[in-house]
């Protein structure tokens, strides 16, 4: 049932990106003909919304495919620091404490869009909580045989009432107009594809700390690096 659920929608949110690329294109051309500075204002919100609303669709659609990963051996830190270059901005206080030379078996592109997808979250949750500062913690470490990703934030947190629905597809407490409830669920098949598990533990209007545990390699020295 989930898998033609997921037909459907998948073929829903192509046919919506179909129209975005038309109102786009539409746009376009206004944009040459309509000299008007009130009118051109318009034009560039419509654009606007138009844009964003296709980076949304584009990032759904992508999270109703198969995951399948092709996993190489590699440091987990590239990953790590490559959805970071993606995301944070400078009203976040980013601190890091990476572990050296974790070596993991990992689809590059699905665990570095998981990361992302958790690091966008985490931004979200901090700046919907006013007068505050933005505090992003990410730590690596290993414990035996496994690397372990703590993810923290002092965003708005999640509710007791919530936390239970928070990996289950479409289920979200934000905005539906950017929002469509796929990022964690798509995290999670990317974790479970990795043979990996992922926890959250959350107070509500305090933080929210994810913690990810994928199998590693083991070898390879073990001194930290603080940033």
């Amino acid at each position: 049932n989930t898998r033609n659920l997921n037909q459907n929608l998948k073929g829903v949110f192509h046919s919506f990106k179909n129209t975005l690329f038309s109102i786009k294109v539409v746009l376009e051309q206004l944009k040459n003909e309509y000299q008007a500075d009130e009118g051109a204002e318009k034009i560039q919100r419509l654009e606007q919304i138009t844009n964003n609303s296709l980076k949304s669709v584009t990032r759904i659609l992508d999270t109703f495919q198969e995951v399948r990963i092709q996993p190489v051996k590699r440091n987990i830190t590239e990953s790590l620091n490559t959805a970071i270059e993606k995301v944070i901005t400078d009203d976040i206080k980013l601190h890091k404490n990476f572990e050296d030379n974790v070596f993991v078996y990992f689809d590059f592109y699905h665990l570095t869009e998981a990361f992302t997808n958790l690091f966008q979250n985490s931004i979200e949750a901090m700046r919907s909580v006013k007068n505050r500062e933005y505090v992003l913690k990410i730590d690596l470490t290993t414990e035996h045989e496994w690397a372990v990703i703590r993810i923290y934030d002092n965003g708005c947190g999640i509710s007791k009432i919530h936390m239970k629905k928070i990996f289950e597809p479409l289920f979200s407490t934000k905005s539906r107009h950017n929002n469509w409830g796929m990022g964690l669920p798509y995290v999670y098949r990317v974790i479970k594809a990795h043979l990996g598990f992922i926890n959250v533990d959350s107070t509500e209007g305090e933080y929210t700390c994810f913690e990810i545990l994928i199998p590693r390699l083991k070898g390879g020295q073990k001194s930290e690096r603080n940033e």
